[in-house]
């Protein structure tokens, strides 16, 4: 491999591992730091001095196992899930205000899409558990179980309905924030 003009060893800062860089058909290495209108010039202020030629910076050496990136992938995809679903909860009483304007004001209709909403959310917290959202939130559990005789549609609905549970815990939060007294630190 070390004899190929497009491989050449490249040592680590950090560490004194040698790794190898592939480069491209000019024998150059592309990483995404580069801008991209800079790619290929060799008077970029991203290109190192090595051996005397220029060469491109190498990729920051980061020696991570694919346990740890899939730990930080699970953790990262499930608790965005939740700010996500929050974040929405949030800006819930904007969305029924756009709501208001276009629909005619009807206590029965209310009444019924707050019936609805507050099951769902009931179904949600039933498939937070069922599903085991906490073990991934937490992470005691290091791998996503999916089973695969399931129909698509009930295991979207699931975790539909677990973002339903989690968006009315964001409205109830906006809606108790709104009615705590605020103190001026003047």
């Amino acid at each position: 491999m070390a004899g190929n003009g497009n491989v050449r060893p490249v040592s680590c800062a950090p560490c004194t591992q040698p790794e190898m860089a592939v480069g491209n058909r000019k024998g150059q290495i592309y990483t995404s730091a580069h801008n991209p209108d800079s790619v290929g010039r060799s008077d970029s202020p991203l290109y190192a001095r090595l051996d005397g030629q220029r060469y491109p910076p190498v990729a920051v050496c980061i020696h991570v196992s694919a346990e740890a990136a899939q730990k930080t992938h699970i953790l990262c995809a499930y608790w965005g899930f939740v700010c996500m679903s929050l974040h929405l909860g949030f800006h819930w009483s904007m969305i029924l205000a756009m709501a208001c304007k276009h629909l005619q004001p009807s206590p029965l209709r209310t009444w019924s899409l707050r019936l609805i909403g507050w099951l769902w959310a009931v179904y949600g917290a039933f498939a937070f558990r069922r599903r085991g959202v906490s073990l991934y939130l937490l992470l005691r559990s290091h791998f996503v179980f999916y089973d695969y005789t399931e129909p698509v549609l009930i295991f979207l609905i699931d975790y539909l309905s677990v973002m339903v549970m989690f968006v009315l815990i964001g409205y109830l939060i906006s809606m108790l924030l709104k009615w705590l007294p605020t103190f001026c630190l003047h």
